[in-house]
């Protein structure tokens, strides 16, 4: 006797979803490469004699934002090859069943 069900784990749909997670996941990236560099500030002293001083002030907020976008982009990267491997090999065979 042969049980037939309906397939669940493969499904067309799911190529969608990976190139949706990918586009929004490289999207993620530059927004993050423009929030750290944002991030970093340089600001110039004048002194009395000689050439200014120069230094770089770091801003937290902006590389919060840069790896919180980061990690985001690497759990829908990690979802993508889930879903892709979902949609390629998750057909099943049927279970036939024996008395």
């Amino acid at each position: 006797m042969v049980e037939h069900r309906e397939p669940r784990l493969h499904q067309p749909k799911r190529w969608l979803v990976v190139g949706a997670e990918v586009v929004l996941a490289v999207v993620f990236v530059l927004i993050a490469i423009w929030a750290w560099q944002r991030g970093i500030v340089p600001m110039e002293y004048p002194r009395q004699n000689g050439a200014p001083f120069q230094l770089e002030r770091h801003q937290g907020q902006w590389w919060l934002l840069a790896v919180g976008l980061c990690t985001a982009a690497g759990l829908l990267a990690l979802d993508a090859v889930r879903q892709a491997l979902l949609a390629k090999r998750g057909k099943f065979k049927p279970v036939e069943l024996t008395d």
